[in-house]
């Protein structure tokens, strides 16, 4: 009865390290890893508990050993096509080639996937195979950047009409995703845009996101090529922006919570635009002074 009761708990969630200095771990692993591609009946019973799963630190920067690494951190993808109830995936401080993606190409019931501090070759993109049916709901990415060649890739992985979460480091593969198609079900957006990227079309992004209530881009924008009419994500609830897109986008939405970066002097011009804001961040500003009729329902400054 406790093995019945405990197993699903103690199998729920998988975390596979190439840093781990435990022995006996590291055996346990690659022995149930050899059992699982013999078919071992046990082991494909403990497998099907797994709902989620981490590689993480596999990555080196000696060269006689970097190989070795993404070898091992394959094998441990290949892995996990026997989590046959996996449903989120995570991987940090990794390498990922195409024999990565193929493998998460073949997670079926994957909907969650994480990338963290991975890096990710401008080449290889033609051995990717990419899933019959894209189905990747929510779709994060912290200190991970694709390059150009991989956009189109992306969006054959990423369920856009199912898509519910969606946060990369860079604005152009979220327009590659979103560029196309609308996401009716997207709840919340975030990217980051750069200073000397001059082509950043805001627009073209929010426009397919209506049903997002929250929206973050973190960075300053350089500027915006036209006002935002009201009827792009009229939903909206909560807001990290620079002054530029702030001003744009709150006038005519239910905003109430406002996170503000970048420079900023005062906030009095901007009172009648943010009448409704309950909770106020301001980073990287001076703002000297806040008029005690600028912010009437403000519950939280910060």
């Amino acid at each position: 009865m406790f093995c019945k009761e405990c197993q699903p708990r103690l199998f729920h969630s998988i975390k596979y390290s190439g840093r781990s200095t435990n022995v006996k771990h590291g055996k346990f692993v690659q022995l149930w890893a050899k059992l699982l591609e013999e078919k071992d009946p046990r082991s494909l019973s403990l497998a099907s508990f797994v709902r989620e799963y981490t590689l993480t630190r596999w990555h080196t920067n000696e060269e006689p050993a970097r190989w070795f690494f993404i070898s091992f951190m394959n094998k441990h993808l290949s892995t996990a096509l026997n989590f046959t109830h996996l449903r989120s995936v995570t991987i940090r401080n990794s390498p990922l080639l195409p024999e990565a993606f193929n493998a998460l190409a073949q997670m079926s019931r994957v909907r969650k996937v994480m990338l963290d501090t991975c890096t990710i070759p401008s080449h290889g993109t033609a051995e990717i195979k990419p899933p019959l049916r894209a189905r990747w709901t929510h779709f994060s990415t912290f200190r991970t950047f694709f390059p150009t060649s991989f956009c189109r890739i992306l969006v054959q992985f990423v369920d856009v009409d199912g898509l519910e979460y969606l946060s990369l480091d860079h604005w152009k593969p979220v327009r590659a995703i979103l560029g196309d198609r609308r996401a009716p079900q997207l709840r919340e957006l975030r990217f980051s845009v750069y200073a000397k990227e001059d082509d950043f079309d805001g627009l073209y992004i929010l426009e397919n996101a209506p049903g997002a209530t929250v929206l973050h881009v973190p960075t300053p924008i350089p500027h915006l090529s036209k006002p935002i009419p009201p009827h792009i994500m009229p939903l909206l609830t909560e807001l990290q922006a620079c002054p530029t897109l702030a001003t744009q986008i709150i006038p005519g939405r239910p905003i109430t919570s406002l996170y503000l970066v970048g420079g900023l002097n005062t906030l009095t011009p901007m009172k009648y635009s943010f009448g409704g804001i309950l909770s106020l961040t301001i980073n990287g500003s001076s703002v000297s002074s806040i008029g005690s009729d600028d912010f009437p329902y403000l519950e939280t400054l910060e």
